[in-house]
């Protein structure tokens, strides 16, 4: 299905981007000392 492929990777992308911004978030939000 062809057609389904664009979908697929807008998913995908909308997925990655939002586990990327949340990893994001907590990262500036703990980091309040040395992250080494």
């Amino acid at each position: 299905m062809p057609y389904a492929y664009p979908i697929v990777m807008t998913l995908l992308y909308i997925v990655v981007t939002t586990f990327y911004i949340q990893k994001s978030l907590q990262a500036q939000r703990n980091s309040g000392g040395t992250n080494g």
